[in-house]
């Protein structure tokens, strides 16, 4: 025997439950009663021998039966009879009782015995009618003669009905007629259970440790004599350990079962129910399965028997009432695992359990995001002209730097970030965004990249340069344009009179014409127009003296590396010698040197020695531009450059489109798209544009980094502007969501305001499809016509109302001293603030009006309007 502890559920006495225990030794009974987090013992029985199985009375407080290895079967009053007082039943034979049950009216009483012969292995006693001595008591049923049984359960609210199990069967026995109504061929008979919460439900375990789910709904009555094979609900295949394991259905949580490991692990599993089938003419059945498991180690170890309690300081909290192999009990409280978590838009994250709900703030502090709006972009845009696909290692963070571990983690976090963003500046202008990622996120070199070229692009588009009569390519990609006409048919970028090659290409050149002749293309191309434009779009169509200018400025801005690889890149391999020559760096110097003597050697042998060399050297730079300076003189192979993608994205571009014939231009073009975009690199727009090829980027990126924010920022130059996509509405949708979340209203406004301005087309068939409409309308009173920034109605010549205070019109600035009122400029008051109280403000219950700072220094003096006989009290409407 390894001891017993049951749950009396039908005992309970508000917030104390009762607990029948019996000793690991067999010989020992007790009651145990829980109140707040004490255990205490109320009632004990000893005297008894080896008992094997218990029970209770459902209906009876105090009353407990016990079976014994003898076959004894004892009941008892564990709280008014007198010690070691018990009514007896005794079977024919002595053998091992394995089973007591008492029904739900505590009436009768099942006994369950191992096989014997001439007697009947499962017995019914009415313990109502029987003799204090237990003596004369005769059963007042029997059934299975010679066939064993392992266990017996009356089933809940039908005390005719009982469940018994024997070694090959498991049966529903009708007490009534004393017949079998059900009987299912099953190894699962021992350890009959009924789910506390359904009636319906039972289980039971094998000899191997299997556990199944029965419903007697589904079990089909065949009468007696007839054997079914029905197939339980749920089965778990060697679930219990052995034989002796604890197994419990929680009598606090519906649904939930546990077994024993090992005296010191409880594993418990929560299972759950779905609809598997649906008709009119039939029920619709649930199907059992199991939604979650966890494990639970004890608080001590040698655990031998356990069952559920309800905890006290929660409403829905788990206990657990254990027993040790010394026949102490403990109580635990079970933690329990978080059923939903949420995370908020502020960082915040909700986590909700039976035990409640637990809410811990961000890491960010809330910061009025209304505020950082044209101050931080003027600050920002200041910093823009200076960056020129800058390397991002060479710079540092202004602020926001994490402090630690965790603020470094935190500012990994995609919502983190965005609002970080936002709090700096970060909207469609791409030039203050350069400074931005500059300072956020120095390590994002592709992203600062992209809008790198995005602002090229916008100052290609705002001069007019990107389009023609029928064509406009702006924001258009390198891989749309060498393509040609069948990339844009998608788009709304031509006039539909206008679908050939022939009139693309014409197009093209008018476009090129408009630009000052750069270095041009180095290889013979039947596509020459097409790569010159390939190199507008890319923005490496230099000129030559432009290409001076900017190696000049980079070698100023100590970044003598890249200015030398540009120099390469441009077939002008003695500049970058004489680049890295001046160098401060003495490292610099030498591998200038290195790469004169390679140049300037005649000798065969010499130079092949100088190839090894540099390729050696080009292996083992850290820097990419020197890298690829080495690779390219060693075997003068444009492909060494090419197949660096440490480089910027537009750069290897500039290369392939100056220097690559054109079959392994296709190559390479096709190859970098397909690459870019399967793997969400965002540079890559570079290539694609914004386009349809560049939304599968878009939705490749935002998978991967959850950046709604940059996509609908991006997305927004092109949808719906030249094509309509789904995914640009949702992530925008996102995006307007989280900015209201955060009270940044007014960002969010001005990124409605910006979508709507990159919204406009050449074309008037290619409308603004889907955007914010307008919501507030300025309009003149008298005509109805919008109004201006002005004092007078532009259309009708109306005057605007005049202020109540000074008298001046309310489309004029409010006077910064006057002899009505205190001046309402002072110097501490903000630049905001100073224009709020130019504003109008109006009574919308007597119509006068007033400008807002005469507005507010008038109420707080004052109650009533400031118009003479106006009795309006307007501060209180």
């Amino acid at each position: 025997m390894s001891g017993i502890v049951l749950r009396a559920t039908t005992w309970n006495n508000g917030p104390i439950n009762s607990f029948v225990c019996v000793h690991p030794n067999g010989e020992e009974i007790s009651i145990h009663e829980t109140a707040d987090s004490e255990v205490r013992r109320i009632s004990t029985r000893t005297h008894f021998e080896n008992i094997q199985t218990a029970t209770y009375s459902p209906r009876d407080f105090g009353i407990v039966a016990v079976g014994q290895l003898d076959g004894v079967a004892h009941i008892t009053d564990m709280i008014d009879g007198a010690s070691g007082s018990a009514v007896s039943l005794k079977p024919k034979q002595l053998r091992p009782c394995n089973s007591v049950a008492i029904s739900s009216n505590g009436s009768l009483l099942s006994v369950g015995y191992d096989k014997a012969r001439q007697d009947h292995s499962v017995q019914i006693w009415d313990i109502r009618h029987a003799s204090s001595r237990g003596i004369s008591a005769q059963p007042m049923s029997q059934f299975f003669p010679n066939e064993g049984v392992v266990s017996t359960e009356f089933i809940q609210h039908e005390q005719e009905a009982l469940l018994a199990g024997g070694y090959k069967f498991l049966r529903e026995l009708d007490l009534r007629s004393e017949t079998v109504s059900l009987q299912v061929a099953t190894r699962c008979t021992s350890g009959i259970q009924k789910d506390p919460y359904d009636p319906n439900i039972f289980t039971s375990s094998g000899e191997d440790g299997t556990l199944a789910f029965w419903d007697r709904r589904k079990l089909h009555n065949t009468g007696a004599g007839s054997v079914t094979t029905e197939y339980p609900l749920l089965s778990f295949s060697r679930l219990i350990p052995t034989s002796s394991s604890c197994l419990r259905l929680s009598s606090v949580r519906p649904g939930e079962f546990s077994t024993l490991f090992s005296g010191e692990l409880i594993r418990r599993w929560q299972t759950g129910s779905r609809l598997c089938s649906r008709s009119v003419d039939t029920h619709e059945d649930n199907e059992l399965f199991v939604a979650s498991v966890v494990d639970v180690t004890t608080t001590y170890d040698r655990v031998v028997s356990y069952d559920y309690a309800p905890r006290q300081d929660t409403d829905f909290g788990v206990d657990i009432i254990c027993m040790r192999q010394s026949g102490t009990i403990f109580r635990m409280s079970l933690h329990e695992p978080a059923q939903a978590i949420r995370w908020s838009c502020f960082n915040d994250i909700t986590l909700a359990s039976s035990e409640g709900m637990y809410t811990r703030t961000g890491a960010i502090e809330s910061t009025a995001l209304a505020h950082a709006q044209d101050s931080m972009l003027d600050e920002v845009a200041d910093k823009a002209s200076e960056l020129e696909d800058i390397p991002a290692t060479s710079r540092t963070i202004v602020e926001h730097a994490p402090d630690s571990a965790t603020d470094a983690l935190i500012l990994d976090d995609a919502c983190t970030l965005m609002r970080y963003r936002t709090i700096k500046g970060y909207s469609t202008d791409a030039g203050s965004n350069i400074a931005i990622l500059e300072e956020l996120k120095p390590n994002d070199s592709g992203l600062r990249n992209v809008w790198k070229w995005l602002a090229i692009n916008n100052s290609n588009v705002f001069n007019g340069t990107m389009k023609t009569d029928g064509v406009d390519l702006a924001y258009e990609g390198v891989l749309g344009i060498w393509i040609g006409i069948d990339a844009l048919k998608s788009q709304h970028r031509l006039h539909q009179a206008f679908l050939e090659q022939e009139y693309f290409i014409e197009a093209a050149r008018v476009i090129i014409s408009k630009r000052e002749p750069g270095i041009g293309v180095k290889v013979k191309s039947a596509k020459e127009t097409q790569r010159r434009l390939c190199l507008v779009v890319a923005g490496w169509d230099f000129g030559i003296e432009e290409l001076h200018q900017k190696l000049e400025r980079l070698v100023e801005l100590g970044w003598h590396e890249k200015a030398a690889g540009w120099a390469v890149f441009h077939g002008d391999v003695a500049r970058a010698v004489e680049i890295l020559a001046s160098s401060p760096s003495q490292e610099t110097r030498v591998i200038g040197a290195a790469i004169a003597g390679y140049l300037q050697s005649d000798s065969s042998s010499g130079t092949s020695v100088w190839r090894d060399q540099c390729r050696r050297m080009a292996s083992e730079l850290q820097n990419p531009y020197l890298r690829v300076i080495f690779a390219f003189v060693a075997d003068n192979d444009w492909w060494d450059v090419l197949s660096e993608t440490a480089l910027p994205l537009r750069e290897r571009l500039g290369v392939a489109l100056r220097f690559l014939p054109d079959h392994d231009l296709d190559m390479f073009l096709d190859r970098v798209s397909k690459t870019v975009i399967a793997r969400g690199e965002i540079e890559g727009l570079v290539l694609t544009g914004i386009t349809p090829t560049g939304m599968d980027l878009l939705q490749s990126y935002v998978d991967r980094t959850a950046d709604v924010q940059t996509a609908s920022l991006l997305c927004s130059y092109g949808c719906p502007r030249f094509f309509v996509d789904k995914r640009a509405n949702a992530w925008i949708d996102a995006y307007r969501t989280v900015l209201n979340s955060w009270g940044a209203f007014s960002v969010r406004a001005q990124f409605d305001v910006a979508r709507t301005k990159l919204s406009k087309s050449l074309f008037p068939s290619s409308s603004s499809k889907g955007l914010v409409p307008r919501q507030v309308y300025l309009q003149c009173t008298r005509c109805h016509r919008p109004i201006a920034n002005d004092t007078r109605c532009l259309h009708c010549h109306a005057q605007f109302p005049h202020c109540s205070i000074c008298l001046l019109s309310l489309g004029a600035s409010a006077p910064e001293d006057d002899s009505f009122t205190v001046p309402i400029q002072t110097a501490d008051m903000n630049k905001d603030h100073s224009e709020f109280q130019n504003w109008f403000s109006y009574c919308l219950t007597c119509n006068h009006g007033m400008h807002a700072g005469h507005a507010e220094h008038w109420f707080s003096k004052h109650f009533v309007c400031a118009i003479p006989d106006c009795s309006c009290r307007c501060n209180s409407r």
